[in-house]
C-alpha cells in the first residue's frame, strides 16, 4: 500500500526523534552517557553511529544543525576520551566495550572488557573525518590519523588484522582476521 508519509518527512521525524532520545542527547546535556540505554555498553559503535545520525539530521534539518553539530561533538569528544594511550600497542583505539562499572553486570560489556573489535576503531575514524568536514574542526580529523597510524603499524603481512585483539599486549582474542573493508 501506499505510504501515509513521503519517504523523506519519514526520515525527517526518525532523525528528529534520535535528537531528542535521550540516550543520544543526555550526553551533550549533561556531559553522561545514559547507561540504563544498554547498547551505550557498545561505545565505539553506538557512539560513531550518533555522530552520523546527527551528521545526518543536520543535512536534512538545516534549522536544527547547531543542535545536531552540538550533539555530534559530544558524542565524538566522549569517544576521544575513551582513546587508548599513546604508549600501548593499541595507541588511539576506541573501545568496542563499555568499563562503566554500571555496566559491568551486562553480560556481553562484563566478560569482554579489555577487548576492542578493530572493526569500530575504523568506523570511529569514519565518523570522526565526516564531523571534522562538516564542522571544518581539526581536532577530530586529528584524532582520525591517529586511529588510521596504529591501524598502519598493526597491519599483519597478510594485509588485515585481527578482529579481536586485547588492548594489554595487542594479543588476538581468537585468530579470526577481519575483512578489512571497513580500515
Amino acid at each position: 500500500p501506499a505510504g501515509k508519509r513521503p519517504y523523506g518527512e519519514v526520515a525527517r521525524m526518525i532523525l528528529d526523534y534520535l535528537a531528542s532520545n535521550p540516550a543520544i542527547s543526555h550526553l551533550a546535556e549533561h556531559g553522561k552517557v545514559v547507561f540504563t540505554y544498554k547498547l551505550n555498553c557498545y561505545p565505539s559503535k553506538m557512539h560513531a553511529s550518533n555522530i552520523r545520525v546527527m551528521l545526518g539530521h543536520a543535512e536534512l534539518r538545516p534549522e536544527r544543525k547547531a543542535e545536531s553539530y552540538r550533539i555530534a561533538r559530544a558524542e565524538a569528544d566522549y569517544l576521544i576520551s575513551l582513546m587508548q594511550p599513546a604508549d600501548v600497542p593499541l595507541a588511539f583505539f576506541t573501545p568496542a566495550y563499555a568499563t562503566d562499572p554500571e555496566l559491568r553486570e551486562n553480560e556481553t560489556a562484563g566478560f569482554q572488557q579489555g577487548q576492542t573489535m578493530n572493526i569500530y576503531p575504523a568506523d570511529v575514524a569514519t565518523a570522526f573525518v565526516r564531523l571534522g568536514k562538516a564542522t571544518g574542526e581539526r581536532k577530530y580529523i586529528e584524532a582520525a590519523e591517529r586511529i588510521a597510524s596504529t591501524f598502519m603499524c598493526t597491519q599483519l603481512e597478510c594485509g588485515t588484522w585481527y578482529i579481536k585483539q586485547y588492548f594489554k599486549d595487542a594479543k588476538p582474542v581468537v585468530p579470526n582476521l577481519m575483512i578489512p573493508t571497513s580500515v
